[in-house]
């Protein structure tokens, strides 16, 4: 399946989405999260990194998210490496039952591994596409696929990958969460998150 072909599944599965579903209550998409969290590679061991994530509602049906993650990553060889990853992007929501939410966001992306012996920056786009599905009133389920198209500019290549992630969140206060995730793909990570909602 060429790249191609993939965009338009994603964008069809957008489009599908989109019919005749109710957008979900903004303040959903409402927070500022704290994270500790690993990343890791095939190759490489990693050390315990920091991130912060922010979604901020724009209305009934959208909003913006934006995160930072920090880490230092060592290679199979003994190379030191500081792995910073950005992305912005911009989503839509949609209540498609009284538990459970679904939603499609559009990130620009980019990820840097900085080392003594050089550097390496890559830039691109991911599509996700997940669902929260509230388990109780105190617990939240989170499952999410992603694509990230990936250009390596130290290399004049390009690379795609899917990446597939869970996160499982307990709601202790009305606007506090604690949650702990995990995301498959090039690059794995583990995190533990302190969740503000407003």
């Amino acid at each position: 399946m060429n790249k191609v072909l993939k965009w338009c599944v994603l964008v069809s599965i957008f489009n599908l989405a989109a019919i005749g579903l109710s957008p979900a209550k903004a303040n959903e998409f409402g927070y500022l999260e704290a994270q500790v969290t690993q990343v890791s590679q095939s190759d490489v061991t990693a050390d315990t990194g920091y991130g912060i994530e922010l979604s901020i509602p724009l209305s009934e049906k959208w909003y913006l998210i934006g995160s930072n993650i920090q880490s230092e990553l060592i290679s199979d060889i003994g190379v030191e490496m500081d792995f910073t990853n950005w992305y912005l992007g911009a989503g839509r929501h949609w209540t498609i039952s009284p538990t459970s939410t679904l939603y499609l966001q559009l990130s620009a992306e980019t990820q840097k591994l900085a080392a003594d012996i050089g550097r390496t920056d890559r830039r691109g786009a991911s599509f996700e596409l997940g669902n929260h599905y509230r388990v109780n009133d105190n617990w939240v389920l989170t499952a999410y696929g992603r694509y990230s198209d990936i250009n390596i500019a130290s290399m004049n290549d390009r690379s795609d990958e899917f990446y597939f992630g869970a996160r499982l969140s307990y709601q202790f206060k009305p606007n506090l969460e604690i949650g702990f995730g995990y995301e498959s793909g090039d690059f794995s990570r583990t995190e533990l998150g302190l969740r503000f909602r407003f």
